[in-house]
């Protein structure tokens, strides 16, 4: 996977894809959440999903723990929503969302 906001960078070691049907059509999806290293063969975190469904709102956010980021889409069905999330990721230049600086006591 390639780092955010890098230009040059020395290839790791393939990415295998899923071989579950739920990312068959979510390949960038697939990637966030499952490929553990940055191009350049550092690890990483992989992304989680979170999922909150309720009466005619569905909300999906891809939560990316190492940059203290997100992104989510919202749509009527969970589906729908992953498909939008998809599609953002996809378009090679989504607008994540920063969790903000900590409070320290």
């Amino acid at each position: 996977m390639k780092r955010y906001n890098e230009e040059n960078q020395k290839k790791a070691g393939k990415f295998d894809r899923s071989k579950d049907p739920w990312f068959k059509s979510r390949p960038h999806l697939d990637a966030f959440m499952r490929d553990a290293f940055w191009e350049d063969g550092k690890p990483r975190e992989c992304c989680r999903i979170s999922i909150s469904a309720g009466t005619h709102q569905c909300v999906v956010s891809l939560n990316d723990s190492d940059a203290e980021q997100s992104i989510t889409t919202t749509s009527e069905t969970v589906e729908d929503a992953l498909d939008r999330l998809e599609a953002y990721l996809a378009s090679g230049n989504p607008s994540w969302r920063s969790w903000g600086k900590k409070k320290t006591k």
